[in-house]
């Protein structure tokens, strides 16, 4: 049954309006934050469906919901011509989730949807992870902060596993935790199309971590991969640094935020080395990585670290008490000097860590 029954001698003037810009927009347009509800939305998505050149919708940070999007979602089955849609900070939850979903899997020509901050749980998720399974247009998703657990995890590392389309994944903040990081880890080993990964903020831990380092070793196509705030530790980061001898994808990898001490900072240079794939590796945020440690690095002919400490300022400069020290630390394959080569860690040091496997349970639950 059709979610839209406006019409257009029925419509108020600000109905009017939006339809009547939503008809005729051409190439790209921007309503963020133009306080926009259902009923402009309703409006906007008829316009949509009579609407032959329009390539790129944003409406983020608006108010519209549920109806909303399934009026979107109705317009999306109908337009030929929309490549990238975002909602990032609305309300549609997980029945505009769901529509939207269908909407994917019956002939949607969108690359790009962005649901980035609008209340979608595990519900929303399943719908979206079955469209994955079907779709082979769709290229990115953004589904940064929402409510998306370990279940939903698991559903969408499954339709991972063949997709074929998607290019680009962030799932920053959310409540995956460990159970759905090893699943989505795992996925990445049959994937053959996903380039970058966003998985900030969500707890996996060091062994979802290592999860994560097994799948690089066999992973030829990723080469973004955040696990900022993830709990890694040494443990995980030491598995990852490993598996650098094994991966020729991975270009960039963020572990900011982490616990990651001095020795993982050895163990990652001494394989940069042996990997000159990787051009970025970031690990700001990791205040147990030395300010010696990381201007011994520094002072090599081509720096590999960066730092800039509370300690190295002038007491007049030095910032209020609750951030006392900013630890800058940013390795690039091209900043490191053969000369000073650390010994290659044994398989038994990553074994051995001082983290054990209780901690990463108890960093598991929500």
């Amino acid at each position: 049954m059709p979610v839209i029954t406006l019409v257009e001698d029925q419509m108020t003037e600000n109905q009017k309006l939006w339809y009547m810009q939503a008809k005729d927009a051409i190439q790209d347009q921007n309503w963020t934050e133009m306080g926009l509800c259902d009923e402009e939305a309703e409006a906007i998505a008829l316009g949509l469906m009579a609407n032959t050149n329009l390539l790129q919708l944003e409406l983020d940070g608006n108010g519209i919901g549920e109806r909303g999007a399934k009026c979107l979602a109705e317009a999306l089955e109908n337009n030929r011509t929309l490549k990238t849609l975002s909602l990032k900070k609305n309300q549609i939850g997980d029945k505009g989730a769901i529509a939207l979903a269908e909407a994917l899997k019956h002939g949607s020509t969108l690359t790009s949807l962005n649901l980035n901050s609008n209340m979608i749980t595990t519900t929303g998720l399943m719908a979206l992870a079955d469209c994955l399974s079907v779709n082979s247009q769709l290229k990115e998703l953004f589904l940064d902060w929402n409510h998306i657990d370990c279940q939903g995890a698991r559903a969408l590392a499954k339709a991972l596993a063949t997709n074929t389309s998607l290019r680009r994944l962030d799932l920053e903040a959310n409540l995956i935790r460990l159970d759905g990081g090893i699943a989505i880890a795992k996925s990445l080993e049959s994937n053959s199309a996903l380039e970058v990964l966003n998985l900030k903020g969500n707890r996996v831990g060091s062994t979802g971590t290592s999860a994560f380092a097994t799948a690089l070793k066999v992973n030829r196509k990723l080469c973004k991969l955040n696990l900022s705030s993830n709990d890694v530790g040494s443990r995980g980061a030491k598995a990852l640094g490993l598996s650098l001898k094994s991966n020729i994808g991975l270009t960039e990898l963020s572990l900011s935020d982490n616990e990651i001490d001095d020795e993982v900072v050895k163990v990652l240079k001494t394989n940069l080395m042996l990997y000159p794939t990787l051009k970025t590796l970031d690990l700001t945020g990791n205040p147990k990585i030395s300010t010696t440690t990381a201007q011994a690095n520094a002072n090599t002919a081509q720096p590999v670290i960066e730092v800039e400490s509370q300690e190295d300022q002038p007491q007049d400069e030095q910032q209020p008490q609750g951030d006392q020290t900013q630890t800058i630390a940013v390795l690039t394959s091209a900043a490191v000097d053969p000369q000073d080569e650390q010994p290659e860690l044994d398989k038994q040091d990553v074994d051995n860590d001082d983290d054990d496997e209780e901690a990463d349970s108890d960093a598991s639950q929500p």
